[in-house]
């Protein structure tokens, strides 16, 4: 038995889903894609309509907020193009099913990504020391210089945003608005990613998102 989301663009219910979820109790809540309070306990899962490409960015920025990071979301769509397919996945989705599917086949799915879930490994906090101007990240002591702190100061102060290059500029070298080399921040970005990473060609963690900035995907300490 687990709190299942639903978030859709329209306030009808779903009955099939409904159905689906009562083969194994669940609780299954329905919002909208602008009433989803980030800031309240997120679900165990999120089975998201996939309407248009509105739906895949509003995946995307659930997916760079801390509190969403290991939540599933199955996302479901009347859209049978693969190319669909492809983007809710690259988007942050979990699973991707076509509609109509058959109610225990949508149960089976959502059992899985559950027991998926269940087995995940602890995710590693990142943890701030205002006072020594240290990070740690789980064990690791990340040796950031002074600038590296600053910045990734900014961003855990802002976590669930995005930062654009110029605010950061504004915010971490103090720059006025519209002023300052935007090769800084990704020099910048480019030495945390190498010490917070563990790929850093592929970034967990440290995200930026075309169009938008960059932000933290990460479940923070600051003191």
């Amino acid at each position: 038995m687990a709190n299942i989301l639903l978030i859709q663009q329209t306030a009808t219910p779903n009955k099939f889903i409904e159905s689906a979820m009562s083969y194994d109790a669940h609780t299954l809540h329905v919002a909208h894609t602008w009433d989803i309070d980030v800031s309240s306990n997120p679900p165990d899962l999120i089975i998201l309509q996939v309407a248009d490409a509105d739906s895949l960015c509003f995946c995307e920025q659930l997916r760079s907020l801390p509190r969403f990071t290991k939540v599933p979301i199955l996302a479901l769509s009347d859209i049978r193009a693969g190319n669909c397919a492809v983007h809710a996945l690259d988007s942050g989705c979990d699973d991707f099913m076509c509609q109509p599917v058959v109610d225990r086949i949508l149960a089976a799915r959502v059992r899985a990504l559950l027991r998926r879930k269940a087995h995940l490994p602890h995710k590693d906090m990142l943890v701030l020391n205002s006072q020594t101007r240290k990070a740690k990240f789980g064990s690791r002591d990340l040796g950031l210089t002074r600038r590296e702190y600053t910045l990734l100061e900014t961003l855990c102060k802002h976590a669930g945003q995005h930062l654009s290059t110029s605010t950061l500029l504004e915010e971490v070298w103090h720059y006025p608005p519209g002023q300052g080399d935007e090769a800084l921040v990704r020099n910048h970005v480019r030495n945390l990613r190498r010490k917070l990473e563990s790929d850093p060609d592929r970034p967990r963690i440290l995200l930026c998102f075309q169009g938008r900035g960059y932000t933290i995907s990460a479940e923070i300490q600051q003191y």
